[in-house]
């Protein structure tokens, strides 16, 4: 009897927490900051909220994504923010901004990169903001904010601005006792170069990678200077932009950066006690029941890749590994050099400290000339998972490289179609 109520105990517990994931319900740890990078699209929107009652929110999307980010205000019961950051005013920033202004939810100040803006979606914002009595403080490099438990520093724009949005956006990190969040808006590589050789703290915890991941941002050296442990891409599904771009992708990896992207995650919620960083995106499957993923700490270790050698038990060939603090993860296909309609297996394998990590989703992504294809898989007792697709037409000859990303670490393998 003891056993099975034990079982049963088990049981309702595991349907509580299910019924607590659907509805959306999460809990956030006492003295922290949560940051949550919304799912808007092609677009960015992040909202910060600390358990003091401070609510930054950093961009609203596109026009269209102006229910969702109020509809994610609400639902984590964000009755005011305190400060809107407009990175700049572009619509794929700024539009959903329309649909805040006209809810009911209050908003204290508004912070903006200065430079003019014409457009129809800057006009619909602007008639917005002056309805409420708001007017925008422009942004400048050097500028400090308090905002109860957090601190923002302003690096961009620069007090002679270049007058392109893009360049012009607000840079800022935003600091909770020793953690860090940068925000890029859609910087390129100019300003990266000026904020390089301007000597700035650019070093953060977790980066918002600048447009979206375009190939003319997040160059190696701004990545050197900032080593974020993690970093989020927030971008749609099937762009027209081919955002975020492969060279991007690979400086990212390069560096050992985590990498996070809306696109395929969804909306990316960080929570930080002050001291370290945790994450929570992936879901676990038990059958007959969902539950969410516990969130993963985010070990704060310089993350720096180091290429190690692959152990002989990783099945297949085009081993890759990568080394980022104690973590391994390492990847292979099962051909390198497959006839045209073979089913290929890409294998994947997550250690810690030499120990497989067990019920972690494998997330694979095959890169095509010209599209992509994923299968997915879950990690067994040894650390290891796999999945197979056929490559069907895949053009003779040309290189596919398939990115394997397990609890957010990535490594690339690859397999050319004879």
């Amino acid at each position: 009897m003891t056993r099975i109520r034990a079982y049963l105990s088990f049981i309702a517990l595991l349907i509580l927490l299910l019924v607590a994931s659907s509805l959306g319900i999460s809990a956030q740890a006492p003295g922290s900051l949560t940051v949550a990078f919304i799912d808007v699209g092609q677009g960015d929107s992040a909202l910060l909220k600390t358990t003091d009652g401070e609510h930054i929110l950093v961009d609203a999307g596109p026009r269209y994504a102006g229910p969702t980010v109020v509809a994610y205000l609400d639902e984590h019961e964000v009755d005011m923010v305190d400060v809107v950051v407009i990175s700049h005013a572009h619509a794929d920033h700024i539009g959903g901004l329309v649909d805040l202004f006209q809810s009911p939810i209050s908003v204290g100040a508004v912070i903006y990169n200065g430079l003019p803006c014409n457009t129809t979606v800057c006009a619909a914002v602007w008639s917005e903001m002056e309805a409420r009595g708001l007017t925008p403080t422009p942004a400048v490099a050097a500028q400090t904010h308090s905002w109860g438990s957090l601190d923002g520093v302003v690096f961009n724009p620069q007090p002679t601005p270049r007058g392109d949005q893009n360049e012009d956006s607000v840079v800022m990190v935003v600091i909770y006792g020793e953690t860090r969040f940068l925000f890029t808006g859609d910087i390129g590589t100019t300003t990266e170069s000026v904020l390089l050789s301007e000597g700035m703290s650019l070093a953060a915890d977790i980066l918002k990678v600048a447009h979206h991941g375009s190939r003319y941002s997040s160059s190696a050296s701004f990545l050197d200077a900032v080593q974020p442990m993690a970093a989020v891409i927030q971008v749609g599904e099937n762009n027209p932009y081919g955002h975020p771009t492969e060279e991007t992708l690979e400086r990212l990896r390069a560096a050992g950066v985590r990498v996070f992207r809306t696109d395929q995650h969804g909306t990316v919620t960080f929570v930080s006690d002050g001291q370290r960083v945790t994450y929570d995106v992936a879901y676990v499957t038990l059958l007959p029941l969902i539950m969410r993923q516990q969130p993963t700490t985010l070990t704060p270790v310089p993350p720096t890749a180091t290429p190690t050698p692959t152990p002989a038990s990783l099945p297949g060939v085009n081993q890759v590994c990568s080394q980022v603090g104690s973590a391994q993860i390492c990847g292979s296909v099962s051909h390198g050099l497959p006839a045209q309609y073979t089913t290929v297996t890409v294998y994947g394998r997550l250690l810690v400290d030499g120990v497989g990590q067990a019920g972690r989703a494998m997330n694979t992504t095959w890169h095509y000339r010209t599209t992509t294809s994923q299968c997915s898989g879950v990690t067994g007792t040894d650390g290891l998972a796999q999945c197979s697709r056929s490559i069907g037409r895949a053009s003779i000859g040309y290189q596919v490289n398939v990115d394997v990303e397990i609890d957010g670490y990535q490594v690339t393998t690859w397999l050319t179609p004879q």
